[in-house]
């Protein structure tokens, strides 16, 4: 019997024991590729870590690269689609992957291997070029192994691998620039695995404890000096894996506490830790050395053996907004639980990819189960969604918007959230009639007044103007679940607003300024009743500006530093506020300019302007 008839034979048996225990699965498992080969275990296995070294993403190209142990060492790329579109000889024959990281802003792979000697293979995809540099054989007279997990800073052009020289633990520095190497040196032992700052140019790093369960070894990668070291809080035993928000500066950790899987986390401001405990997790599964987080949503993802059946696993989410986690069952195995290669994340698609042995499973983490006339209630990522006629089965797949200022203007010049909008999406097969309430949960708003304030908009077509516009489809309210929802027949993007205070333009919106001009930004603070209450001591923070229909945002520039601070300027004879935006440089288009009042980060207000 053949490895793809055994794991066809366990497939069979994982679903039906899955109906047989009750648990609804989620169609989440969009793509299964078939790979010629798989990664392989290697020197990675003895320290547990390899969960999160045997997979790597570009998130610019929507590329997904494998390092394979076939009868050479190659590389395997699929496309965003899950097809496996080519496999690269690396050209040092036969071996074990020891780690793989990707530069996006290069295009290059960086595979650590061990043929004939511990290696770094580098693949520039474009030139299709290959080269490979050993690693130093040896530091002050130590022996000196690369461990595996890399890290790139596209920045300074450098990557960076954990070694374990004994003693002590050390770090490996590749200089792309030059293609030489530097060791820095720590008086750290058994470093495990490691996440960078490009931006702070920071190097941050798991390292398994002798007396204690461990800590993170932080590196100021200007002067290769330890600028802190943080240990792990007693209760919380580390899977020693590690990701990076660089939108929030927080770090995660996945781990055990008293038992049961959790996610740790790290304000690097502050250095504040939070242990948050997955649920359901008991005290048979097991919570696996890996970790990703998406920085465009403010979800971290993990997953979990259940042990509820072989191969049985559920795909963890942290909602790091409202710090709250869920579990969803995943309907297809996984079972190279000994050595499983982990997984990666293309965070501008917000798909998943999972590798275990001779497959790469691609995963939409906002999926639901299937709905049906028989299942019409189905939970996506933090969205309830009751359809009333469904009339051919399908799912939804439930996505963040990583940036509510998409939304435009908001009618009524009421305030959006910042932490609650979503894109819902149906596909092909999903057929229904009549009208879908989706209730969304709010947990960050505890005061009644304020929740009974609040109310979703849906993005509509408007059939006689041909505009899209935002409509009020609230329906319900809900405070003691902090639940919301909204009746709707169709789906599009979905926000939050509050209904007190808003805001009003003071300035000509249907003029379009010239390129290179000055808007001169006017608005008024006014409450629930139309009174302006305007005023020097509420300040105005300028949040962003953003092309509508654009992926990208554009710098904030006043006019002649008319904002000293960059900030809406209160004017006493316009008894409200302004800020003299400079134009120039800005493509021809319809603009939002986003900011905040006061010191109240969770919504946000918007004004539009166009540039001819």
């Amino acid at each position: 019997m053949n490895i793809r008839t055994i794991t066809k034979f366990c497939f069979a048996l994982f679903i039906l024991l899955f109906c047989l225990t009750g648990r609804i699965v989620a169609q989440s498992v969009i793509a299964e590729t078939t790979l010629p080969c798989a990664p392989g275990p290697n020197r990675n296995t003895y320290y547990g870590f390899a969960g999160s070294t045997m997979i790597a993403t570009n998130p610019v190209t929507h590329r997904v690269y494998v390092p394979l142990q076939c009868d050479s060492l190659r590389l395997a790329e699929i496309n965003a689609a899950g097809n496996l579109e080519r496999t690269i000889d690396l050209n040092v024959g036969h071996g074990e992957t020891l780690g793989i990281t990707v530069d996006t802003q290069h295009n290059r792979v960086y595979v650590a291997v061990n043929a004939d000697g511990d290696r770094l293979v580098v693949v520039d995809l474009n030139s299709n070029s290959i080269q490979n540099f050993r690693y130093p054989t040896e530091v002050d007279g130590f022996p000196f192994y690369a461990s595996g997990p890399l890290a790139v800073n596209p920045v300074t052009n450098r990557v960076y691998s954990v070694t374990n020289e004994w003693p002590p633990g050390s770090i490996s520095v590749f200089n792309a620039n030059d293609n030489t190497w530097q060791v820095i040196q720590l008086p750290i032992q058994n470093l495990i695995d490691l996440a960078i700052d490009s931006s702070q140019n920071k190097l941050y790093v798991t390292a398994q404890g002798i007396v204690s369960l461990g800590q993170l070894v932080v590196i100021d990668l200007s002067t290769n000096a330890v600028d802190r070291r943080i240990d792990f809080p007693n209760d919380f035993q580390p899977n020693y894996a590690i990701a990076f928000n660089s939108r929030t500066n927080e770090l995660y950790f996945p781990g055990i506490t008293e038992g049961h899987p959790s996610i740790l986390t790290l304000d690097l401001a502050n250095n504040t830790l939070n242990n948050i405990r997955i649920p359901d997790g008991g005290p048979n599964a097991t919570q696996h050395s890996a970790i990703a987080v998406n920085p465009n949503t403010g979800r971290v993802y993990t997953f979990v053996d259940t042990q509820i059946v072989p191969g049985s696993w559920d795909l963890t989410t942290l909602n790091i907004m409202t710090n709250t986690i869920t579990n969803k069952p995943m309907e297809k195995p996984l079972f190279n639980y000994g050595w499983s290669a982990g997984f990666a994340i293309d965070a501008e698609t917000n798909r998943l990819y999972f590798q275990d042995d001779h497959r790469t499973l691609t995963v939409d983490p906002g999926s639901s189960g299937i709905i049906s006339p028989e299942n019409p209630v189905v939970q996506a990522d933090d969205a309830t969604l009751s359809f009333n006629n469904v009339t051919s089965p399908g799912t939804v797949s439930v996505a963040p918007i990583s940036d509510p200022a998409t939304a435009g203007e908001v009618p009524g010049g009421f305030a959006i959230s910042d932490l609650f909008a979503y894109e819902i999406t149906k596909d092909a097969t999903l057929q229904f009639n009549g009208t879908v309430t989706t209730c969304f949960n709010i947990p960050t708003v505890n005061d009644e007044t304020e929740f009974n304030s609040l109310a979703v908009l849906h993005r509509e077509l408007n059939e006689v103007t041909g505009q899209y516009e935002l409509i009020d489809r609230t329906s319900s309210r809900t405070f003691s679940t902090r639940a919301i929802c909204a009746t709707t027949a169709s789906f599009s993007p979905f926000y939050l607003v509050r209904k007190n205070n808003k805001v009003k333009s003071l300035f000509a919106k249907s003029k379009a300024y010239k390129s290179g001009s000055t808007a001169p930004i006017k608005v008024q603070l006014l409450n629930e009743n139309d009174q302006n209450i305007s005023s020097p001591g509420t300040i105005l923070t300028i949040r962003g500006l953003r092309l509508i229909g654009g992926n990208t945002t554009s710098s904030v520039i006043d006019s002649g530093d008319a904002n000293a601070d960059g900030n809406f300027r209160y004017d006493s004879s316009l008894q409200g506020y302004i800020f003299n935006l400079s134009t120039k440089g800005l493509a021809a288009g319809q603009y939002v300019l986003s900011f905040y009042v006061g010191s109240d980060r969770a919504f946000l207000y918007t004004v539009k302007f166009e540039v001819k």
